[in-house]
């Protein structure tokens, strides 16, 4: 004689009560993750600009391109699209995208 095996589900109140508290936990630590950031940051929300903004975002050709100025942006030194041209303002070396693409 076969029995019937059902598989039951141990999933209680009791079971569904602890996935709540788990989720609100999580919950209450992203909030205190963002609130953390926000006080950390807050204070540059009312800042208008940075000294290099010209230089690298709102006067450089490669980034007026928009998505087609990414390839120039990754294969070139950033002060290219800004002067025009290549110059050696930075002190130290930079690994570039264009030095491992030999």
């Amino acid at each position: 004689m076969k029995k019937d095996f059902k598989a039951k589900s141990h999933t209680g109140k009791a079971d569904i009560q602890k996935e709540k508290s788990l989720k609100k936990i999580d919950y209450i630590i992203y909030g205190i993750i963002i609130a953390f950031s926000f006080v950390l940051y807050g204070n540059t929300l009312p800042d208008k600009y940075a000294l290099d903004d010209a230089i690298v975002i709102t006067q450089n050709e490669f980034t007026k391109k928009g998505v087609d100025g990414i390839k120039d942006i990754l294969t070139t030194e950033g002060f290219t699209g800004f002067f025009g041209m290549k110059k050696n303002l930075v002190a130290g070396g930079r690994y570039q995208f264009s030095d491992f693409c030999h």
